[in-house]
């Protein structure tokens, strides 16, 4: 049987009738045209074994190298005992559940928990964490954050003149990641990347005095 290809894809967009075909794996791949797919402007590109079927996406929608990619993925679940419907279905509540968690909502949760901090310094972490992060980050879902999403934040806080800020700001987004990772909300620190990359300014002393400038005691 031959590979699925994207010119015999589009061609079954007209077909309304299950056409089984192969793509490389030893359950069946079928590409169908539906009502539905039309609605679309695809064609469903699943997979079939037993009595059960696997939907991958709408093609184009989903790109044939992708449903590859989800085939593959199938036939793992499947080769391991695991039924691949129920775990996509737990991907996606999980996927769901984390995007509830958001950068904000898990930084409040975290400053929540700092009972121990006085209130001078509890307003210090949440003003500046409410003027130069949230902003930016604050509505995106926790485990989406990376790297390249915090760099810009401290770069412009470095930019108006307030590098130490910068650094207490990685420091307080690092300890948010610890607490976050304790929770189970994600796995990695992004921070982490950046422990180099604001320069601690360099401590200014004040001259001493010379004889004639001290007063009398």
């Amino acid at each position: 049987m031959a590979l699925i290809s994207s010119p015999f894809a589009r061609s079954k967009r007209l077909n309304l009738k299950p056409s089984p075909t192969c793509s490389g794996m030893a359950a069946v791949c079928f590409c169908v045209s539906s009502p539905m797919a039309a609605n679309c402007g695809g064609t469903v590109i699943g997979l079939a074994s037993l009595n059960k079927n696997f939907s991958i996406g709408v093609f184009p929608n989903v790109s044939l190298e992708a449903a590859r990619k989800e085939r593959d993925w199938a036939r793992s679940m499947v080769r391991e005992g695991r039924d691949p419907l129920l775990e996509k279905r737990v991907k996606v509540a999980e996927q769901i559940d984390q995007n509830e968690y958001t950068f904000e909502t898990v930084a409040r949760r975290w400053m929540d928990t700092n009972v121990q901090w006085s209130d001078y310094y509890a307003s210090q972490v949440r003003g500046y964490l409410e003027k130069d992060v949230f902003p930016k980050i604050g509505k995106l879902p926790f485990a989406a954050i990376k790297t390249s999403h915090l760099r810009p934040i401290l770069q412009t806080v470095v930019d108006r003149g307030a590098p130490t800020v910068a650094i207490l700001i990685r420091q307080w987004c690092g300890q948010i990641f610890a607490y976050a990772s304790a929770e189970g909300l994600c796995e990695a620190d992004p921070t982490a990347l950046l422990k180099r990359s604001v320069k601690r300014p360099r401590v200014r002393h004040n001259p001493p005095l010379a004889w004639n400038e001290l007063g009398i005691f």
